[in-house]
């Protein structure tokens, strides 16, 4: 018996024995006779000239469904969860197959039902049920449908599991992503959504009016409007992608190679020119027809051929030395500006100074010349009053002496008598030395104009006039 479960693998032929089905097991047997019996374990079984066959088990979860195709012709689906023996007295194929998980209500399949033979026909719309019930009839047209066959479309969100009568859709659609725009491996899928922001990126290349070929990569936002439509056509992106190849072939003409190789505002006019949905119109058109309107479109880059792309870093290492030469004559240029500014600003600093210098050197002279005159005005006031000082003295010292000769005078003395005699003369003269006025020795001084005399000057620096005789001799002031 051993511990491992049989399945369909193990086939004997037994003339006398018996066999242990475990619980878990099934058996098929073939008497002499060829009449058949299934067993389910656990139990015992003696067999006599018979065949013996286990069973394979089936098993699908709550998520799985298996679909039985019987001897007999017909199918049955199976909603988990569940299992079956495989026994090739009743069947020919039993799968397990996983339900069709339809994520949104934007979300939906297209269910193809051959048992309902009386379906009318209507359009598809799209609401936020989980089931769509109408029933939708494929046009007359060329397509992988019969005129017998009918279709319904159901919406999520749920977990769909189809009866033996119906069939789910299969989109089978072409890519073309490569550059060469040729055909890529198809992608197929069942569950299709409804969104308005569907994307088809794709990288087309287009060749330019002289020969220079590019790969813009664009983006279509487009969205699902009729179902009929597409159902109708088998492969719909197909004639989408004949009709951007039409589209791309003319707008290859209205392109340069050097628009490519100036400046970004030239980009700029291709990356606008290429953004604009009216420069598609065979694509629109081919997308309308099959149900797939485009609302926009989007260039996301520019991917260059590899000769272009050479020829394009040549020129970038070209106009990089000859931006790095300008620059390097723009930093030439301005340093030398820098050095003649600087040149110009210690100039005008030494234009300054000197100026400052200047104006110092003149407030300096003003306030010697200030200070000077001042000195002056204070020498000739300090001056005037010594003169001031010097008449007073003076006039003091002459008083004095004429006080003293008016007073001889008043006593009846004859000045003339007294002066010229020898004893007269002897008492008068300390007395009449002491006058500035009659003091020969001064008045002499003062004349000759002696600047060693001590009396050539009296201390107002005016000189006292000498009065001579006509034979050229002095006369006294008593004399006059």
């Amino acid at each position: 018996m051993g511990i491992a479960f049989r399945g369909g693998g193990y086939e004997r032929f037994v003339r006398f024995g018996g066999r242990t089905v475990k619980d878990g097991e099934a058996v098929a047997i073939w008497n002499g006779k060829g009449e058949h019996t299934q067993i389910m374990g656990p139990r015992r079984i003696w067999l006599w000239y018979s065949s013996v066959r286990f069973l394979s088990r089936h098993k699908a979860e709550a998520h799985e469904y298996l679909r039985v195709k019987y001897t007999n012709g017909n199918i049955e689906c199976i909603q988990g969860p569940t299992f079956i023996y495989e026994n090739p007295v009743h069947h020919d194929e039993i799968t397990v197959h996983e339900g069709i998980d339809i994520p949104s209500s934007e979300d939906f399949i297209v269910v193809m039902d051959k048992g309902n033979m009386n379906s009318v026909r209507s359009e598809f719309s799209i609401n936020k049920e989980g089931v769509d019930d109408m029933a939708i009839q494929v046009k007359e047209e060329p397509s992988s449908f019969t005129s017998h066959s009918s279709s319904r479309v159901v919406r999520g969100p749920a977990l769909y599991f189809p009866t033996k009568y119906e069939t789910i859709h299969r989109f089978i659609w072409s890519n073309y992503f490569s550059r060469d725009f040729s055909l890529s491996p198809t992608q197929s899928f069942q569950v299709m959504t409804s969104c308005k922001d569907r994307l088809l990126k794709i990288s087309v290349p287009i060749i330019t009016v002289d020969g220079v070929e590019f790969h813009p990569e664009l983006v279509f936002h487009y969205h699902v409007h009729s179902i009929d439509r597409c159902l109708a056509e088998p492969d719909p992106m197909h004639k989408i992608f004949l009709g951007l190849m039409a589209d791309i072939h003319v707008l290859g003409k209205q392109f340069d190679s050097k628009d490519l190789l100036s400046r970004d505002d030239d980009k700029k006019t291709i990356m606008n020119k290429l953004n604009q949905k009216l420069s598609f119109p065979n694509t629109c058109n081919a997308a309308e027809k099959v149900g797939l309107p485009i609302d926009s479109v989007q260039m996301l880059k520019i991917v260059y051929s590899k000769e272009f792309q050479l020829t394009l870093e040549r020129e970038q290492r070209t106009m990089a030395k000859v931006n790095a030469e300008l620059a390097e004559k723009t930093l030439r240029r301005e340093h030398e500006q820098m050095e003649m500014h600087n040149e110009l600003v210690n100039m005008q600093q030494v234009m300054e100074l000197q100026r400052q210098k200047n104006v110092m050197e003149d407030e300096a002279a003003r306030e010697e010349f200030k200070r000077h005159q001042a000195e002056l005005e204070r020498r000739a006031k300090l001056l005037a009053q010594e003169m001031e000082l010097s008449k007073m003295v003076w006039e003091q010292k002459d008083g004095a002496v004429l006080s003293f000769l008016q007073g001889l005078k008043k006593e009846g003395v004859d000045i003339n008598a007294f002066m010229c005699t020898a004893g007269g003369l002897v008492l008068a003269k300390q007395t009449l030395a002491q006058s500035p006025s009659l003091n020969p020795s001064f008045l002499r001084g003062m004349q000759t104009g002696d600047e060693n005399d001590p009396n050539n000057k009296n201390k107002s620096g005016y000189s006292m006039p000498i009065w001579l005789s006509k034979d050229g001799k002095e006369l006294s002031a008593f004399s006059i």
